[in-house]
């Protein structure tokens, strides 16, 4: 497996904070902003795009070289070794001249196919895992396939922000209490102080801070002993503490360094301290509401 390979695996460890909304067995990738399903069995190209659509999904289309290089390397992570080529959702439309079109209905712009049409036999399209390239073949060969669905549309409750790299929602209480009010007035609103999994997550919340912040409360408490863990019970898969920080005797709650410091390496940084202390604070809100998102291009072909 290759280094890049190698990083996009590491893409797929479990964490509840960590994933956007997409379907049971679906992968999510923010290049694209969609969600992909490698089938692990085999199908004729008709019975793939059958199958997908059963699952609210189309066989992929490929609009980019960006998005294509997505695919290829994903396919390459999911279909066995030994599988050679994978259906994507093209055909070859019998018309004056033949051309290739996408099942979704998009124009067929982008592409990377290697072997033209050249018999009616060869109507559908499938990507090559030894080339990463495409070609025409028939349908009734049976390929593993790749599906793709569109990232469910989030609606977020009153007063809270949208981050589409965490699937979650936030919002800033200026108010100062101490760590055990904060994380009641949180949870009645369906969630639970903030939890952090990456730099990206610490930039957005602090992009939702006053100026005047200096330190706020974080969802993580030591209690009987020095190991923290979140409140909405997240993997404990990232830190940021503040260089030389002191260790306290439990029970100490997380906060964190907000816009108002005297050193810029500060902010963002995290410590403990006494849980009676009064800060403001940040709630996270896991419980999305999700809605449909029509697919405006769901043109639709049946194959015999």
């Amino acid at each position: 497996m290759n280094f890049r390979l190698f990083l996009l695996s590491l893409l797929f460890v479990v964490g509840h904070s960590m994933l956007p909304p997409c379907g049971k067995d679906f992968f999510y990738s923010d290049v694209t902003d969609k969600c992909y399903f490698f089938s692990a069995e085999c199908a004729k190209f008709g019975e793939a795009e059958k199958l997908c659509k059963e699952m609210n999904a189309n066989l992929t289309a490929i609009r980019s070289k960006a998005e294509n290089e997505v695919v290829y390397d994903l396919s390459q992570l999911n279909f066995p070794p030994e599988e050679r080529h994978f259906w994507i959702g093209s055909r070859v439309a019998l018309t004056d001249p033949p051309q290739y079109v996408w099942l979704t209905g998009e124009d067929f712009g982008f592409h990377r196919i290697y072997e033209p049409f050249n018999c009616l036999e060869e109507r559908c399209v499938a990507g090559s895992l030894s080339r990463n390239q495409w070609l025409a073949t028939k349908c009734e060969e049976c390929f593993h396939f790749v599906c793709e669905a569109k990232r469910e549309v989030i609606t977020c409750p009153s007063g809270y922000s949208y981050f589409n790299k965490t699937n979650a929602c936030y919002k800033y209480v200026a108010d100062a209490a101490d760590w055990e009010h904060h994380e009641k007035k949180c949870v009645e609103d369906s969630g639970h102080l903030a939890s952090i999994h990456s730099l990206e997550e610490t930039d957005f919340i602090l992009g939702l801070l006053e100026n005047t912040t200096y330190k706020f409360w974080l969802g993580a408490k030591a209690a009987e002993h020095p190991d923290f863990q979140w409140t909405d019970n997240s993997l404990w898969d990232f830190t940021n503490w503040l260089p030389g920080k002191l260790e306290r005797k439990p029970p100490t709650c997380l906060y964190m360094y907000g816009n108002k410091v005297f050193d810029e390496s500060v902010k963002g940084k995290w410590n403990e301290g006494p849980c009676d202390e009064t800060f403001p604070t940040i709630c996270k809100y896991m419980g999305i509401e999700k809605t449909d998102e029509k697919d405006e291009n769901g043109a639709e072909f049946l194959f015999y």
